[in-house]
């Protein structure tokens, strides 16, 4: 899926939003992501298939569910795996065969949420995934969209060699063998926003050269909770959309 632009190579990019569960509601997701499917933007969400207590059961279901279906079939959303119940460290803690029974009971319950979707992509919450993790998600087929570290294992070497990636300006990597590395995380705008474009065009300049995307990480809740943050984004996504050589794309699409 590589095209010219009138400037050069096409610069792909993913918009993967994180923690979507039960607790979510159809009109939060709506008011944040709203401006994106009007313009035909797909949007990857991570969901977590058993919430903990005070929700207490699996994935979503209700107006979200259904409204996810439909959204999915017009092409505008992509659905992941985000682990098992968001426990910090249930996908690193144990055998290979103690987290590929959590990944098991995960996956069953997207695919009875959403029989006609396909679920490919694992993203770790936390970002932790051990090697036992990585084994037991590549055993079940699944790619993973997670930090350099993560997606390498979680050793000490890979967290210190995904320090030292980011230090020199390269926060992702082209995806291979299934993985996608991403230390990306522009749009929780915690940073300066005089600094949010500058880190954006860097990000795209490095897909576009790599001919590779460029995964986006964002919290939906940090966008709504956190002041100021709506028109930041808001802003970003407009100034995203009005660059003819920026292609937003999904996993599935590449």
């Amino acid at each position: 899926m590589r095209g010219k632009s009138h400037g050069g190579w096409m610069k792909r990019a993913i918009l993967r939003v994180d923690d979507i569960d039960a607790a979510t509601a159809l009109a939060d997701l709506w008011q944040v992501y709203r401006p994106c499917w009007e313009r035909g933007i797909p949007v990857c969400l991570s969901i977590v298939p058993y919430s903990l207590p005070p929700w207490g059961r699996a994935g979503v279901g209700g107006d979200l569910g259904a409204f996810l279906t439909a959204q999915y079939r017009a092409g505008l959303v992509e659905i992941a795996l985000h682990g098992w119940q968001h426990r910090y460290g249930e996908l690193a803690d144990g055998s290979v065969e103690a987290i590929r029974e959590r990944l098991e009971t995960g996956l069953a319950a997207l695919r009875d949420a959403w029989p006609d979707v396909p679920i490919r992509v694992l993203i770790p919450p936390h970002e932790y995934l051990s090697r036992a993790g990585l084994q037991a998600a590549r055993e079940l087929g699944l790619e993973v969209c997670s930090t350099w570290a993560a997606t390498h294992g979680g050793t000490r070497w890979a967290h210190w060699w995904g320090r030292l990636r980011r230090r020199v300006g390269l926060p992702f990597a082209p995806a291979k063998a299934g993985l996608w590395p991403t230390d990306v995380d522009v749009l929780d705008f915690e940073r300066c926003e005089e600094s949010d474009w500058p880190a954006t065009e860097r990000l795209l300049w490095l897909a576009g050269r790599w001919n590779a995307p460029v995964v986006f990480v964002q919290h939906y809740r940090r966008v709504l909770e956190t002041g100021g943050v709506y028109a930041r984004w808001l802003r970003w996504l407009e100034r995203a959309t009005a660059c003819p050589d920026v292609q937003f794309v999904r996993f599935c699409d590449v």
